[in-house]
């Protein structure tokens, strides 16, 4: 049960940091999602949210600090997670984790 709490905390707490985040005109790379790019002051790293919406949310104080060309590439990373559907593989690990606490085989995966 806890692991489950936690599991939905998590989410509505990214739910909450996308909703406040700003909304970044930005080419994004073509994929089979529709994607959107976010700047946030709530984040200290760059990461692939919400499978159901999926979202790059890059920290708004790096946007200054890179380059195009590396801020490029950090996008890209980004959207390569999502594009392998990397948000799908970890909250279905997630769950099964949350569900299955106790199994061995389940921390060892």
């Amino acid at each position: 049960m806890w692991r489950a709490f936690r599991l939905t905390c998590s989410y509505v707490y990214l739910c909450r940091v996308k909703g406040r985040a700003t909304p970044q005109a930005y080419p994004l790379p073509d994929v089979r999602r529709k994607l959107r790019l976010l700047l946030s002051t709530e984040i200290a790293s760059p990461m692939a949210v919400g499978f159901l919406r999926p979202t790059v949310l890059i920290p708004a104080p790096l946007r200054g600090q890179l380059t195009s060309e590396e801020f490029d590439c950090v996008v890209l990373h980004e959207c390569a997670h999502l594009a392998r559907y990397d948000d799908w593989l970890n909250i279905v690990g997630r769950s099964a984790g949350a569900l299955a606490t106790l199994h061995p085989l389940v921390w060892w995966v």
